[in-house]
């Protein structure tokens, strides 16, 4: 079982990279800890340097790099801080 299922029991979820923030923590209340490379992006996507990978690698596989469930206050402070920057970055309606 994949940990998307395992934490949402949901058997149709997939990783969504992109769209991390909103596809996982505002919809489902799912974050990261220990994620080891400066941006969330698909592992593929990461350099082919071998040390960034491997340093990932070796944290998903001790423990340190984990998906958890947020709590309902951490859930509802992230979703605020998410639709707070969505408004903020919303173009304003172009007049005719």
């Amino acid at each position: 079982m994949s940990f998307e299922v395992a934490l949402t029991g949901n058997a149709n979820v997939r990783m969504n990279y992109v769209n991390f923030e909103r596809e996982f923590v505002v919809k489902l209340g799912i974050d990261v800890i220990g994620w080891t490379h400066e941006k969330f992006i698909n592992p593929s996507e990461m350099s082919t340097s071998l040390p960034p990978l491997q340093k990932l690698s070796t944290a998903l596989k001790d423990g340190s790099c984990h998906f958890v469930r947020l709590s309902e206050a951490a859930h509802r402070a992230r979703e605020a801080a998410y639709n707070k920057q969505r408004w903020k970055n919303r173009r304003p309606a172009e007049d005719d």
